[in-house]
């Protein structure tokens, strides 16, 4: 995966850890490959209810590199969540998505016409996160019914209103 076809496969984030560079034709290949294997193992184990795939964010821009193409990006994506959903069909999928915010509309009509459910990477109080409040979670009530939604409790949520706040609990 680190080969040069790959594009070094992985990019190091400045939070720490590694994201794909998914922009990249060899590496979204090789994500399917993983998924079919993934579907072929794991679709009929009968108490495996849901897969989610992690946040649409890829990282901080700075970290991506020069190669990084945003509508390949997002292209990408959306072929890995419907080969995901393909190779899974007794199993729910679930795509958190949040990022690029001028593309989530597409991105989301997209996931919602294969059946893949939704959701978002945070859960923050009412308007303390514009960008959460305006993008993801404006999308709730719409496909509430459609498709399953699912929202990610992690745990900074607990210790701030807002991504990267300062500390200010949230009451459980």
């Amino acid at each position: 995966l680190q080969g040069g076809e790959y594009g070094g496969g992985v990019f190091k984030l400045s939070g720490g850890g590694y994201n794909l560079v998914l922009w990249n034709a060899a590496v979204l290949d090789r994500l399917k490959r993983l998924y079919a294997k993934m579907g072929e193992e794991l679709d009929a184990v009968p108490n495996l209810e849901a897969i989610v795939v992690p946040e649409t964010s890829p990282g901080r821009k700075p970290d991506m590199g020069p190669t990084y193409d945003e509508a390949r990006y997002v292209e990408n994506l959306v072929a890995a969540a419907k080969t995901l959903k393909k190779v899974f069909p007794t199993t729910v999928v679930i795509h958190y998505a949040n990022y690029p915010a001028n593309r989530l509309g597409k991105m989301i009509d997209e996931l919602v016409t294969d059946g893949i459910g939704v959701g978002g990477p945070d859960t923050f109080p009412s308007g303390e996160d514009r960008f959460l409040h305006q993008g993801i979670y404006s999308y709730y009530p719409r496909l509430s019914g459609v498709v399953p939604l699912a929202i990610a409790v992690q745990d900074d949520n607990y210790t701030s209103k807002r991504p990267q706040g300062p500390y200010d609990p949230t009451p459980v």
